[in-house]
């Protein structure tokens, strides 16, 4: 396993695996929206380059991943991070969890916090590369779990591993849910 559940590896080939809504947890069963449960979907493809990267104190996340991934046109991926991060904000879940449109809790990132975090790259409807990450964020023997997805800023330095997702043709992509007003990782199988 590479770091996250759902990719699996072995001899260079890569198993994406993408559980949809229905499929998703208790919570996920009462959306009104998944009343016809959705099947899991996958693809199998191969790994290609990894990219170890250092980032520096100030540097945005998801940010300045996106735009390395765009430099190397990296399609599909996966990250995992350690290190720093302060200043910004994560997502830490709806307010409700029955409703098909999150109110999302936003927690702000003040202060220096250790982190770790896993993410997939995937282009986004624009052809641009779209980092989703979750990270779980440590001060003080304080945790806090959540979403990059308003941003926040390296402190002092983070470290990433980027390893590339290669197929034969287009695979995945992020595309707007119109039920959950959020870009959503879609497979094409």
């Amino acid at each position: 396993m590479i770091g996250f559940p759902g990719v699996r590896t072995g001899f260079g080939r890569v198993l994406i695996i993408f559980s949809a809504i229905g499929n998703a947890g208790a919570g996920a069963s009462k959306l009104a929206h998944s009343k016809a449960r959705q099947l899991m979907k996958s693809i199998e493809c191969k790994l290609g380059r990894v990219f170890v990267l250092r980032l520096d104190h100030n540097d945005p996340l998801p940010k300045s991943i996106e735009d390395f991934a765009e430099e190397k046109q990296i399609q599909l991926g996966q990250v995992v991070f350690v290190g720093g991060i302060y200043e910004g904000s994560v997502v830490a879940g709806p307010r409700k969890t029955a409703e098909p449109r999150p109110d999302p809790i936003v927690l702000p990132v003040n202060e220096a916090h250790d982190a770790v975090a896993v993410g997939i790259i995937a282009p986004a409807e624009s052809g641009r590369p779209s980092l989703h990450m979750h990270a779980a964020l440590g001060r003080a023997g304080q945790t806090l779990a959540g979403c990059f997805q308003k941003g926040v800023s390296v402190w002092l330095v983070g470290e990433a591993v980027i390893y590339e997702i290669l197929s034969s043709g287009p695979v995945a992509k992020r595309i707007v849910s119109k039920t959950a007003g959020l870009s959503l990782l879609e497979i094409f199988e």
